[in-house]
């Protein structure tokens, strides 16, 4: 079995430079075995590919019809060897979200495996949201760590694409808290009520810590009457930010470090009543025979979610 679709390369090759010299030092072979591979190439097909003349070559119209079945074939084939190249090295591959670094909990899960594993190959990539499902649902990942709103009413991928073939862990759950400036006349209250917040401009995130999320959120303020206020820009540290500078509510959803708004006077974080559980650190995988490095990450996070629970029974 040819796993490098080397005839097909040579095709593709020799189709773009229209010249069998051209392709043979392209692909640093001698011309006479890119002309044996392209040769057996048509027998095994049954048809031309090229046209010879003294000046160059084209392809045929087969040749031409081939050309993007060809490409798919070499993609494909990249795709297959990385896969198996995967498989046989054992590498772990971790989706994140971007602005998860600043999540203290999932640092904490993906150094501790790293201190505890350090045999294991591990690759952590950020993604989007959205992009995080599509890998996991393709398998270009092996698990993902995503923050979701605790009340799964959303239409989101978590519960609408991949449906019963996705399995989620959740490691640790946060109240909604909201952010009250230095000044402000709910400063020196002990929490808030959604009665507080009624007629009060509140910052809060766009998209980009998910779809589902940003709807949970704007959902719950304007159920209590706020007014929604939307920063230009949406993640959680430039809303806290952003509410600052300009003496405002802001959500917090109580994952991000944020040592930077010191400056701005130390606003405090009250709870918000009626919102003790509103999102989940989850992690995420497709129901289906892991590798084994996949398998024991899962297993560290199960434990991760167990001293998570007593610490949390005190």
């Amino acid at each position: 079995m040819d796993l490098n679709a080397g005839p097909f390369r040579a095709f593709l090759k020799v189709a773009e430079l229209e010249s069998f010299t051209r392709a043979a030092e392209a692909l640093n072979i001698s011309q006479p075995a890119l002309s044996a591979s392209i040769k057996e190439l048509e027998r095994r097909l049954g048809f031309p590919l090229f046209e010879r003349s003294s000046r160059r070559v084209c392809a045929t119209r087969e040749g031409e019809a081939l050309l993007v079945n060809a490409k798919r074939v070499v993609i494909e084939t990249d795709w297959l060897q990385q896969r198996v190249r995967d498989i046989r090295d054992n590498e772990l591959r971790i989706g994140v979200q971007h602005s998860s670094a600043l999540v203290s909990e999932r640092v904490a899960l993906t150094d501790s495996f790293l201190a505890d594993h350090a045999g294991i190959a591990v690759q952590i990539i950020p993604f989007s949201h959205p992009k995080l499902y599509d890998s996991i649902g393709n398998g270009d990942l092996d698990v993902a760590l995503i923050l979701e709103p605790t009340a799964r009413t959303e239409l989101s991928p978590i519960n609408a694409k991949l449906g019963t073939d996705l399995e989620e862990l959740v490691i640790e759950q946060k109240p909604l808290n909201i952010r009250v400036p230095t000044g402000h006349r709910l400063f020196d209250r002990a929490f808030l009520t959604g009665e507080d917040l009624a007629g009060q401009a509140v910052a809060t995130v766009n998209r980009i810590h998910g779809g589902a999320m940003g709807s949970a959120l704007m959902r719950h303020l304007m159920s209590h009457g706020a007014r929604i206020v939307r920063p230009p820009e949406g993640d959680a540290l430039s809303v806290a930010r952003y509410a600052a500078a300009n003496n405002m509510l802001a959500i917090d959803l109580g994952w991000f470090s944020m040592p930077q708004l010191n400056c701005y006077g130390g606003p405090r974080t009250l709870p918000l009543e009626g919102a003790e559980r509103f999102s989940d650190l989850v992690v995420l995988r497709l129901r289906r025979e892991a590798r084994p490095a996949a398998e024991r990450f899962w297993r560290h996070c199960e434990a991760g979610r167990v001293a998570s629970d007593a610490a949390a029974l005190g």
